[in-house]
């Protein structure tokens, strides 16, 4: 099943449902049906043809943004999500890898194309404003989508990898590797129809994963740019969210805020969290201070989105040879060879009370900013402790497995390279023939994450592949020195990497920010440490700064310490 192909699904099906929600805007489902005709039309009269490269660049996340996505994929053109906050440098080299033949800014942006030293004079630019959102709505039903034949198969867009290790890799992602991935997402998490969701991704990060679940299965998405906690908390409070999807370092920060302001989650159930380590105090205080447990997940831009996630409700056993399958407990569909879930009834939604705030934009009410309410009536099962430090099991359609550096499947326990298979995961990144015999190899997908399972097929994650560390020979991995020192309570955010010792060959350097105002030395951090770690995975440099850098999605930027 196609993008297009859901989305005339659930036109059908429930026409006067909010698909989108942005701030105080309401796009129903016709509305957006109709608003990616015209635009698809638009795209296609002005000569955007199948397999063309078409970039989208905007800073924020709009109804714009999924209704562009849309209409490319219409055109059976590739969308390119190009992070137009990033140097020009980068930018151009994008530009010079994908030669797009389109380009779609928004209006506010429009001025980094001064910097661009691509030739653009073979480029069509679309400026992304209201004005062009409204194209022709009224004859959308008149014109239909464009004579073009858009398969399951087909390429609808380059997933970019985040460039934590460097320059961005292109994922070549197909309709059906979006399609299987929220298939498994949606079975996995028992996503229904009435969830509204919100993904915390920026809008040049796998966005499809913004808008896939919710048009899957014909329920509401919420776009916010808000981060900051109390801001979002609004958000999600008024919109009635209940299937979040954030990294970790946001979740952390509602429980920091919570201890000046306190406040819950009165819808809130599944609380996903991807992009990277979940530390064990961030999973604790979001659930000691929320009643929800944080559930964690792994996925990567290959996968198209998750592929490992903690299981809602603990079976005793799991095991990890989780086969790639095309059928499922739901019906198929006449229009698709592909399981999809059943014809939901979709109730409206009642309106969303808007709490009065300094900090935005929505209309005041009487409503209190932050209104007492009673525990969540539904949430992840508590068993979902048992298994602390794991990032889940295998997705349904995955294949997951753990080698070492021949490729050998290695037992229960002992920590390897994992690699990933089934219709989810991307076949190639484009243009990049180096990467892709490194890891894509015999159908598998090699991760350069370091993972063990243990015997009852639960992956814990143990750091990257490049991140291990030799010292005097002894193997010695980042994730378990930052879990030890997260938990120090003067200690907000830690990163260890390697670095080069002519003794030992490689030691963990610490780099810390303290807690505000907290007076942190070397010799404390040494002394936490001494009889919690063998002596020879102790940091032998330790580096306080005030900040650690970051890219978009939030993920640390190791590389640049």
């Amino acid at each position: 099943m196609t993008l297009i192909e859901m989305l005339i699904k659930q036109n059908r099906a429930f026409p006067s449902k909010p698909a989108i929600i942005c701030e105080d805007k309401r796009v129903s489902y016709t509305e957006l049906f109709e608003k990616v005709v015209a635009m698809s039309h638009h795209l296609f009269i002005s000569g955007v043809t199948k397999k063309q490269r078409v970039v989208i660049m905007m800073e924020s996340k709009k109804p714009e943004l999924i209704i562009s996505f849309l209409a490319i994929a219409a055109c059976g053109a590739i969308v390119v999500p190009v992070d137009c906050n990033q140097p020009d440098d980068y930018i151009n080299r994008m530009f010079q890898i994908i030669s797009p033949s389109s380009i779609m800014i928004s209006t506010k942006m429009h001025h980094r194309l001064d910097k661009i030293n691509h030739n653009l004079s073979q480029s069509r630019i679309v400026i992304l404003s209201d004005d062009n959102m409204e194209l022709s709505p009224t004859n959308s039903r008149d014109y239909g989508f464009p004579p073009v034949s858009v398969s399951d198969h087909d390429t609808v867009y380059f997933n970019m990898t985040s460039g934590t290790t460097g320059v961005p890799k292109c994922a070549v992602t197909t309709h059906e590797n979006i399609y299987f991935n929220t298939l498994a997402s949606v079975e996995h998490f028992s996503l229904t129809s009435d969830d509204v969701h919100l993904c915390m991704f920026p809008p040049a990060t796998h966005p499809h994963e913004i808008f896939a679940r919710a048009l899957f299965l014909g329920g509401t998405m919420v776009l916010t740019d808000h981060i900051a906690p109390k801001s979002l908390t609004r958000v999600i409070e008024k919109n009635k969210v209940t299937a979040m999807m954030a990294i970790a370092p946001i979740y952390g920060n509602f429980t920091r805020c919570h201890k000046r302001n306190d406040f819950k989650f009165s819808t809130l159930k599944i609380a996903e969290s991807g992009g990277m380590h979940l530390d064990p105090v961030t999973a604790a205080e979001f659930r000691k201070r929320f009643g929800i447990p944080i559930i964690p997940v792994w996925g990567s831009t290959e996968t198209a989105g998750i592929a490992l996630a903690m299981p809602l409700k603990m079976p005793l056993r799991i095991s990890h040879e989780v086969k790639i399958t095309t059928g499922s407990a739901y019906p198929r569909s006449k229009e698709s060879t592909y399981p999809v879930p059943e014809e939901p009834s979709y109730p409206t939604p009642e309106e969303p009370a808007y709490p009065a705030t300094e900090e935005s934009a929505y209309p005041a009410t009487e409503e209190p900013a932050y209104p007492a309410t009673e525990e969540p009536a539904s949430s992840a099962s508590e068993d979902t402790t048992s298994k602390s430090g794991s990032c889940g099991v295998p997705c349904r359609y995955y294949e997951v497995d753990i080698v070492n550096k021949e490729g050998i499947s290695l037992p229960s326990g002992e920590i390897g390279e994992m690699i990933v298979k089934g219709k989810g995961v991307c076949s190639s990144y484009y243009s990049n023939d180096n990467e892709n015999i490194k890891n894509f190899k015999n159908g598998w997908y090699y991760t350069n994450d370091m993972f063990k399972k243990d015997e009852d097929g639960f992956f814990y994650f143990a750091g990257r592949k490049n991140g291990m560390m030799k010292v005097a020979g002894m193997k010695v991995y980042p994730v378990e020195i930052e879990d030890l020192l997260i938990q120090h309570p003067l200690i907000k955010e830690v990163c260890v990497v390697r670095t080069s010792d002519p003794v030992h060959g490689e030691i963990p350097r610490a780099v810390i920010v303290p807690e505000d105002e907290a007076n942190l030395t070397k010799e404390e951090i040494r002394l936490y440490c001494n009889s919690r770690l063998a002596f020879y995975k102790i940091p032998k440099i330790i580096e306080f700064r005030a900040s650690l850098p970051r890219n978009p999605v939030g993920k640390i930027m190791a590389h640049q310490l």
